[in-house]
């Protein structure tokens, strides 16, 4: 998982306690972040039908769901592929790996219980539950 989840949470959280078009640049002030970053996870929630919105100089965003019917698990696979990914496996430099040990298939294994635990977890999680928490 990487920071644009948290971006993306942050993004959804204002947008379900605001009615009107939101811009990026106010997003990301609210953030503290870079309007730009903040556009790039807009287009990833905008794609998976999370938001909606507008172009132009009095353009911005909106939710396109009710805020209860956004869950965590939803944002999360807008953003990123999985919760914890892999980026190093045994034996790709090149040298011979420990092939007999199956070490690399039980580390694979523990990834994807994490993922589905992860996922699991966020499912039942919505962004109202976070707007709860954050009033």
């Amino acid at each position: 998982m990487t920071s644009d989840f948290s971006i993306a949470v942050h993004a959804l959280v204002y947008l379900g306690k605001n009615q009107d078009l939101i811009s990026s640049d106010e997003l990301a002030k609210h953030i503290c972040t870079h309007p730009v970053r903040v556009r790039r996870v807009m287009i990833k929630l905008r794609e998976a039908g999370l938001i909606k919105a507008k172009a132009g100089v009095d353009g911005g965003y909106r939710l396109d769901k009710e805020a209860d019917n956004i869950t965590l698990s939803e944002v999360a696979k807008s953003v990123s592929n999985d919760y914890i990914h892999v980026t190093w496996h045994n034996g790709e430099d090149g040298r011979e790996a420990i092939k007999d040990s199956k070490v690399e298939q039980a580390i694979d294994s523990i990834f994807v219980d994490l993922n589905e635990a992860c996922d699991n977890l966020l499912k039942d999680k919505t962004i109202e539950d976070i707007m709860n928490i954050s009033k």
